[in-house]
């Protein structure tokens, strides 16, 4: 796999670039009905061409946090055992000690983790002594939001060794959907050599994990154990970087053909158009109709019909058809040009305004003020662009965003729920960096 992503910025944080990465829309999590927090997930990525890297840019090790500040990596994602310093929990905090010991270039003799800093390039390091990480387990926790199930994963990892020590230690893999019971993948086991070297070696591992079935929004957990195996008195460091996570295509011989759009239609304000395809082969009986990663409707068989509510636009799009069970199964692309069935609407949203902007701790936190002058559903939604921001039945809605380290300015409006057409003026509002060091 080609390192096409860095995913750097969500290790330490910066939420913003990872909604850029990854869409926005499956980083939204409902904090309450009028407000939302955006969420810090590792997401698998659906293209091997294009797959998720973690290269632990900006790692200095400094800890773990589920809100992490600069040089620390998310906990959301990292759980830890096997230290004399206790265990690190997925969302727990722990900034010193065995968890923190900073950077190094190699060849130190406390035992616990550092950002390797050699050659330009960083790293998680782990060195191992008598109580620490003999055995431990080092566990990363990734999500699948692509809406299906994955069938299969893809995984590529660097093992980093520096070898300086006469004891002979094992870094191995295993892996678990319900972070209990684990699969050990004997291929990807590493031992290292008892003869010592003073320079750090690369060791890359990879393999497809097959037949693990993950659940949408469901996560895979990923991990690497670390044991005496040989030897006597100091233990060789080990290192882990360049990890990179895909859907791998399903070995099957499904195959959707002939996707076409028909009947397209308006329906009251509603934009209804059905997508008819044919399955040649293979095929698990649950078929989706998707824009991207969005899915837009689900069924059976073909025809599946599709309606985008109270639709106001006219600008083209694509969509296709995969089979729901096996997301690599994807027929030919159509455009589909809707209609604007919502042309006119006596609802009005006017005298939009931006107030009470400040940092609550690292959230940036706004209020949209409004009025609905006529009509109005009684669900008004704050959104930038096509971001719904957040919800409310009432003026003022409160925005908060999470962990905010951008002061760019961008615009926002009010926009009714249930009738898109329906929107406000739009404000500017320019953000402070609540958190300034990361």
């Amino acid at each position: 796999m080609n390192h096409f992503y860095r995913y750097m910025p969500l290790l330490l944080g910066g939420v913003v670039l990872q909604v850029l990465l990854f869409g926005f829309g499956n980083a939204l999590k409902q904090k309450t009905e009028s407000s939302v927090l955006l969420g810090n997930d590792l997401f698998i990525s659906t293209n091997c061409s294009a797959p998720l890297v973690i290269d632990f840019t900006g790692f200095t090790g400094m800890g773990f946090a589920p809100t992490p500040s600069s040089g620390q990596l998310c906990s959301n994602q990292w759980a830890i055992t096997g230290f004399t310093d206790g265990s690190l929990s997925f969302g727990g905090t722990t900034t010193t000690g065995d968890f923190a010991r900073g950077t190094t270039a190699g060849g130190v003799t406390t035992g616990g983790i550092y950002a390797l800093n050699a050659n330009g390039n960083t790293a998680i390091w782990i060195q191992p002594i008598g109580e620490d990480f003999t055995p431990g387990d080092l566990t990363l926790k990734v999500c699948n939001n692509s809406g299906a199930v994955m069938s299969n994963v893809d995984i590529d990892y660097d093992i980093l060794v520096l070898n300086n020590a006469t004891r002979s230690n094992s870094f191995n893999f295993s892996y678990s959907t319900d972070n209990v019971n684990y699969i050990e993948v004997a291929a990807l086991d590493y031992t290292s050599p008892g003869a010592t070297s003073p320079d750090i070696t690369t060791v890359n591992r990879s393999t497809m994990l097959t037949g693990i079935n993950l659940v949408n929004n469901g996560c895979l957990f990923l991990r690497w154990t670390g044991n005496d195996v040989g030897g006597s008195d100091a233990r060789d460091e080990f290192g882990l970087d360049n990890i990179q996570l895909c859907a791998a295509p399903a070995i099957s011989t499904c195959e959707i053909v002939d996707v076409e759009i028909d009947n397209a239609r308006c329906v009251s304000n509603n934009f209804v158009f059905e997508v008819t395809f044919e399955v040649e082969s293979g095929g698990s009986g649950s078929y989706q109709v998707v824009r991207g990663n969005q899915v837009l409707a689900t069924g059976t068989e073909s025809p599946i019909e599709v309606i985008l509510a109270n639709n106001s636009s006219s600008a083209p799009f694509e969509v296709t058809v995969r089979d729901a069970n096996n997301i690599a199964c994807v027929g030919n692309t159509r455009t589909v040009t809707p209609q604007a069935c919502v042309t006119n609407s006596t609802c009005e949203i006017v005298d939009v305004e931006i107030d009470n902007a400040r940092c609550v701790s690292s959230n940036f936190v706004f209020e949209v003020t409004f009025e609905v002058e006529s009509g109005g559903s009684g669900s008004y939604q704050v959104v930038r662009g096509d971001q719904v921001l957040a919800t409310g039945t009432e003026s003022p809605i409160e925005v908060i965003l999470a962990n905010n380290s951008s002061s760019a300015p961008f615009e926002v409006t009010v926009r009714d729920a249930n009738n898109i057409a329906c929107v406000g003026n739009t404000r500017t509002v320019t953000p402070q960096a609540c958190v300034t060091n990361s």
